[in-house]
């Protein structure tokens, strides 16, 4: 009651105050410190009445309240030196108020109202900087007052309310206001085209050049839902530069899309930045994307004249939720940086709407083409996806973290995930500095990381790529590697398998190191198959259940009886008994062209009808398995050399240092082995 009756005694003041209907001027401000003890916007209805006063005669200094919409008559009210005009309710229309050096509160001004001259905006909570602006900085869109219809409306309510707060952002723009505020809201916009006609980035909400749009936490922008294939909700396009979004909650229509007009629906984006630079994107919380919640793209193609780049974008401190294909897309860009934000289940089926191809978080992929499909021909770059930041993330549930092309550097670091990070047709890539902890999806049948193209071990595109620094706990295959020119090296890994060379439909794996790993696995520690040329793998340290090192079926191929694969300096541990290692073997079989040197073996080795093996000067310890192992098919070409090996057979007396199962082509030659 007592805050009621000090603002009914303040308008009434001001009615005395301020009437002049005639001549009457107003001599004096009245108690700046009753006005400071009415409480703020959300206590302060908006007036629809009308002034029946005009401000023409107020003095310099002087400090008011303003309780009523007043009627500017599209005529410009110039205010004298340093005067304070505070809300209290009211509101400027139809006008231009010429400001001396004044403070203005920015809940006064509507779309038909512009502020000129010198003059500081307040009212914090609804200006954008943390600091009174001297500029004509700030609008706020308020949507009651410009005649936005919230909650679920029609299709053509939806257009106008996407009509209004599009013609409010331009008028800001033209009258060089540089940041439009929008607090609570809850509203749907209708943003696509009925005759194909118009583009979606045209048809959507879009942001002008030198621009802040400023949302809060109560700002809920929803897409109308519709039955077309491509819808955005907002754009940045069009060569424009400068543009901040940040805040506010944005919706896509993926659960009530109408998908019965064929096809994967997969270009209904919330966010599309379109041959746009400088651009932040900041705090935003995405949600229900029909195709990708936000898509980065260009304006024409890469050779084409006319081409526009989308550079210099900064995604930051954002959220991403369920978006049906992808959470955040690149198809063109240049120095991007996304980080700190929170990607979730990107692609997952929901209730009301499956998944689309490819179902990830992130995705880098630029369309290119061999000509007339030719490998290492003539290129043609229909965009280019470079210079790609991806740290300090977090993602959660489903959906990879995916570069399928694209060229240096892409650093995806430090990141937190669940799921799965990976590179295709990429060159100058960096995985490193992450943690993995696989959800459990990931965990049943799932990569940590896929390193590497599987379809080439050449490849003019793919090359200088490296992965280090990660940890790896708890999914099925750790790191599992293909293609060529990979340096995987210092990851850490517990889970099931630890590296995997070649697998699946992969075609081999060339000139590649995997150094300094630390692998913990209850199956294989590291696996290879297939073409495996100029790979080495060293100064690893291995502890298996089941076998640290297995190899087969590698290099037998037409063409490939000249390769060689390197195993030098490795510590490989078998199954583990107390603070013992010595049970679980090491396996080779029908493999060519392996060289097996200075390694710290606890386990043996088992080999089965090979070619071409030097294995020498390791040190092989085992208790269950005997040290060396011929078996069922014979072997041919190899050298067996300057081994140390250490039988403890006190549990099982038939084990010795070398045994043949099998009768040994006479190629296979023993020397200067000791057996102990």
């Amino acid at each position: 009651m007592k805050r009621l009756s000090r603002l009914f005694t303040l308008n009434f003041l001001l009615l005395i105050l301020l009437i002049s209907c005639q001549k009457e001027e107003i001599e004096d401000s009245f108690d700046e410190s009753v006005l400071e003890n009415i409480s703020e916007t959300n206590s302060i209805v908006r007036s629809t009445t009308v002034c029946r006063f005009t401000l023409a005669g107020l003095q310099p200094n002087a400090s008011i309240g303003l309780s009523c919409i007043l009627d500017l008559k599209d005529e410009t009210l110039n205010l004298p030196p340093n005067v304070k005009i505070k809300y209290l309710g009211g509101s400027f229309i139809n006008g231009t108020i010429n400001v001396s050096g004044g403070e203005i509160d920015s809940r006064l001004m509507t779309s038909t109202a512009r502020l000129t001259g010198t003059y500081t905006l307040t009212h914090q909570e609804d200006v954008v900087d943390d600091t009174p602006s001297t500029n004509n900085e700030g609008r706020v869109f308020d949507p009651n007052a410009e005649g936005i219809i919230q909650g679920v409306v029609s299709d053509a309510v939806a257009r106008e309310n996407k009509k209004i707060l599009q013609e409010f952002i331009d008028k800001a723009a033209r009258e060089n206001v540089t940041v439009v505020s929008i607090n609570a809201i809850d509203a749907y916009f209708k943003t696509d085209d009925p005759s194909g006609r118009i583009t979606a980035e045209n048809m959507a909400i879009t942001l002008p050049s030198n621009f802040k749009l400023k949302m809060g936490e109560n700002t809920h922008l929803r897409m109308q839902p519709n039955n077309y294939k491509k819808t955005a909700l907002i754009s940045i396009t069009n060569g424009n530069t400068d543009v901040t979004i940040e805040g506010g909650n944005l919706y896509g229509d993926r659960d009530k899309h109408n998908y019965s007009g064929g096809g994967t629906h997969e270009w209904g984006h919330i966010i599309r930045i379109k041959g746009a630079s400088d651009v932040l994107i900041k705090g935003v919380r995405f949600e229900q994307a029909t195709g990708d919640a936000l898509h980065i793209s260009e304006l024409y193609h890469a050779f084409d004249s006319r081409h526009i780049e989308s550079s210099n974008i900064r995604i930051v401190d954002n959220s991403f939720l369920r978006s049906r294909r992808i959470n955040l897309t690149i198809v063109s860009g240049n120095n991007v940086t996304i980080e700190n934000n929170t990607f979730v289940d990107g692609g997952i089926d929901t209730r009301y709407s499956k998944g689309t191809a490819p179902r990830a978080n992130i995705n880098l992929e630029p369309h290119r083409e061999w000509n007339n499909g030719i490998v290492g021909g003539t290129l043609r770059e229909y965009q280019k996806v470079h210079h790609i930041y991806i740290r300090n993330n977090t993602q959660i549930g489903r959906g990879d973290f995916y570069a399928s092309h694209g060229d240096g550097p892409i650093v995806i670091e430090g990141n937190k995930m669940e799921a799965t990070i990976s590179f295709s047709v990429a060159n100058g890539v960096r995985i490193a500095n992450n943690t993995f902890e696989a959800s459990d999806a990931e965990a049943a049948n799932g990569n940590a990381i896929t390193a590497g193209v599987a379809y080439a071990t050449e490849h003019p595109l793919v090359f200088d790529n490296e992965v280090y620094g990660n940890t790896i706990t708890g999914y099925h295959t750790g790191i599992n590697t293909g293609g060529q020119n990979t340096k995987i090296y210092e990851n850490y890994i517990e889970g099931y398998n630890g590296i995997v060379l070649s697998s699946g439909r992969g075609i081999g794996l060339h000139n590649t190191t995997i150094s300094n790993n630390t692998i913990k696995v209850t199956k294989y520690g590291i696996s290879a198959r297939k073409s495996l040329d100029k790979v080495y793998i060293t100064n690893n340290t291995i502890e298996s259940e089941s076998g640290p090192l297995v190899l087969s079926g590698i290099n037998i191929d037409a063409g490939q009886s000249n390769q060689k694969l390197y195993v030098k300096n490795n510590v490989l541990r078998g199954k583990r008994n107390g603070s013992v290692y010595g049970f679980e073997k090491n396996n080779i079989s029908n493999s060519n062209g392996i060289v097996l040197e200075q390694n710290n073996i606890n386990g043996g080795f088992e080999i089965n009808g090979s070619n071409k093996l030097d294995i020498i000067n390791n040190k092989i310890y085992s208790e269950k398995t005997h040290g060396i192992r011929f078996i069922s098919k014979t072997t041919t070409n190899s050298k067996i050399k300057d081994n140390d090996i250490t039988i403890n057979g006190s549990q099982y007396s038939r084990i010795q240092c070398i045994k043949e199962d099998v009768n040994l082509n006479s190629s296979v030659a023993f020397t200067n082995n000791s057996c102990n």
